[in-house]
């Protein structure tokens, strides 16, 4: 499990690093960032999955079994807000371990979409 800091903002730089992260966020995220930075350095002599919430919006809610997945940056709905919940982050993680997907080196973010569309998994 990661964390969302790690994730891509539209300019291609962590919310880790870019302006505006609330500081007193960091001492709580830095060890995700460096985690998944650990993870990258091993190369591909190690499977590995990564699987960021969204920065923001990512709270206990009803688990609705609608969510999609992306890459490097969080994946957004129709609003443009990337939320998950975390019954349905769970039920992703999950669905991770029982049927993986993804492949080393992605990080990948897990994000509610309430349309019923499925999983659309970008790996």
């Amino acid at each position: 499990m990661g964390g969302g800091a790690s994730l891509l903002n539209e300019d291609g730089v962590r919310f880790f690093d870019a302006p505006g992260f609330p500081p007193e966020y960091k001492s709580y995220a830095i060890g995700q960032i460096q985690a998944l930075d650990a993870y990258q350095a091993l190369g591909n002599d190690v499977t590995w999955t990564y699987l960021s919430p969204p920065p923001v919006h990512f709270a206990p809610g009803e688990r609705t079994g609608h969510y999609r997945t992306g890459l490097d940056q969080p994946v957004v709905g129709d609003d443009g807000q990337a939320r998950i919940s975390y019954e349905d982050y769970a039920a992703a993680l999950l669905d991770e371990i029982e049927t993986p997907r993804t492949s080393t080196g992605a990080s990948p973010s897990a994000t509610e979409y309430l349309t019923l569309s499925g999983i659309g998994r970008s790996f």
